[in-house]
Formats: C-alpha cells, structure tokens, sequence
C-alpha cells in the first residue's frame, strides 16, 4: 500500500506540478483515515525502517569528496555556521514550545542539513520511546512546503542583496531544505549559480552522518531509555552513505549506475514519506502543528541571516 500511495502521488505531483512529498504525506494520511491501518502496520513498519534507511545510504551516491573540496575553506566555513546556527536553534525553539526532545532535534536538522532525508535519518535512529513517527510526517510537510516557498523568494533576495553569481550559489545551497530546491532555485538564475548551488548543497548533506551520530550521543546522555535499547552511534546506513560517497568520489561506479542509485534514493524515501502519512493520527497532529511551524520558521530564518551576513562581511 505504501509503495501504490508513493507511485501515486509521482504522478499527481507530476501533473499538478506539486511536490512529491508532499502529496505522498497527504494520500498517506487521508488513506489512514477511510482504512483501519492495523490491517497493514507489519509492512508500513517495513517501509518506515528499513525502506527508509536504505533510500538514506543510496543518497552517498549524489555526493563526491571532489565537489565538497572545490568549495574552498571560507564556502564551507559559511555553510557550517548556518548549518550549526539553524540546529542550535531548531532545538533551542522546539524545547522553549514544549516538544519532545526527539522531535526537536528531527525538526532541527531537516531545516540544517537536507529537509526530508534528515528528518527520516534522524527518526531512525533514535530510541523506540522517542521516535516521534506522526511529528515527523509534519516535520516533512513543514520543511516541503516552507522549502518550495524560499525557492521562489531566495533568489528575489539574493538578487535585491547584490550578491555576486558565486555568492548567490552559496547562499541558496546553504539555506535551501532539499536538494531539488536548491538545484532549481539556482538553476532558474544561471548554469552557474546552479553548479554552486549543488555544490554547497551537497556539503550539507554530508555533515548528515555526524550530526547523527552526535544526536545518538545526546540521547545517551540524556537517559529516558537504557543503554541496551538504543540504536548503535554509527548506524549500518550511513556506513552505506558514505561508501556510496566514496565509490562515486572516485568513479568506481559508471556514472548511470549512480543515476540509477540517486532515482531509486528518491522512490525509497516516497515509500517512506507515504507509510508515515498512513501512522498519523490527526488530531494528535492539530496538536503538535503549531509548535514545529514555529521551530521550523525560526530556524529557517535564523539559517538565511546567519549565512546571508555571513556573505555580506565577506564580501
């Protein structure tokens, strides 16, 4: 059922120019609210686990160690500072509205590192106790939806700014959520503007393995469950990402094999997105909304300042 939802909602994406997530999430909830979702939770709990951790690893197949060392010491110095500004924040924020701690940090890095693909990696990890399956469907939608909206304001503003083509591609790949956002919003400015736009883009999804681990680490530290019950600080998937990252780095793998790995990345997390629409429960989520809009939108703005400054004293 999830993968019929996933395929699904591709197409209506595809011809009321909507993103896929987005829809996914929607068809996901409405189907578990017309259909008693007991009846299939041995495979949405397939799709939300280990669907969505290997769909985590095959991103390691957009990435090359080549891309990230282009960008020079003073581009990634800028996107780190957003990157860890938005996070401190995001945490910050979803503690000061109340939500568990575990959501505040799924909310956090989805608007730090890549949007959808962090929040799923982010959820995986953490202890049974505080996986916050239904905030995480809203953690996707939020970052979707606030994504593709800066996708069409950022470029107005890099633009009124009077950043230069370089400095536009930085921001927009320092600020943007997804990976398909950052690349269109650049792409609708220049070839140029777009190639830095990726670039920078994929240094933040590189920093997904550590800021995992780090959340693990936290959780350990933090208590709430024990020890034995926790997931390993270096889950097998990102072991995955990495050495994806590595094979592509160095061109062992041919190049449509990895488009193949990136499409198949994309369909894994639909499926995800999809089986996590069918575990809401919606008035639990009326209930949780306001709270991750707010974490979402401060960090969000707090990520564009930060790095928009950042870009101005620099020059």
């Amino acid at each position: 059922m999830a993968v019929t939802i996933a395929a699904a909602a591709r197409e209506i994406a595809t011809m009321a120019a909507l993103p896929p997530l987005v829809v996914a999430l929607g068809l996901g909830m409405l189907f578990a609210g017309v259909v008693n979702v007991d009846q299939v939770t041995p495979g949405v709990t397939m799709a939300t686990r280990p669907i969505l951790r290997f769909g985590v690893a095959l991103l390691g197949a957009q990435l090359t160690f080549g891309q990230l060392a282009a960008l020079g010491a003073p581009v990634a110095a800028i996107a780190i500072a957003g990157l860890a500004a938005a996070l401190a924040t995001g945490l910050l924020v979803g503690r000061w509205m109340g939500l568990p701690r575990g959501l505040a940090a799924v909310a956090a890095a989805a608007v730090a590192v890549c949007g959808a693909s962090a929040a799923l990696a982010i959820a995986a990890v953490l202890p049974a106790r505080e996986r916050p399956e239904e905030g995480t469907a809203t953690v996707i939608a939020g970052v979707t939806v606030i994504g593709s909206a800066a996708m069409l304001v950022y470029p107005v503003v890099a633009q009124a700014m009077g950043f230069s083509a370089q400095a536009m591609g930085v921001f927009l790949g320092a600020t943007l959520h997804e990976v398909a956002q950052a690349v269109g919003a650049g792409v609708t400015v220049s070839n140029e503007v777009g190639g830095v736009a990726t670039a920078v883009k994929l240094l933040r999804v590189a920093c997904l393995t550590p800021i995992v681990i780090l959340v693990g680490i936290m959780m350990r530290r933090g208590g709430g469950t024990a020890l034995g019950s926790m997931p390993p600080i270096v889950p097998g998937f990102l072991l995955g990402f990495f050495l994806l990252a590595g094979l592509a780095s160095y061109a062992i793998l041919p190049p449509a094999f990895l488009i193949l790995l990136s499409e198949l990345s994309r369909l894994c997390l639909l499926v995800a997105i999809a089986a996590l629409g069918m575990k809401v429960s919606l008035p639990r989520l009326a209930a949780a909304g306001s709270g991750l809009l707010v974490t979402i939108s401060a960090a969000s703005l707090v990520l564009a300042a930060v790095v928009g400054g950042l870009l101005l004293v620099s020059g």
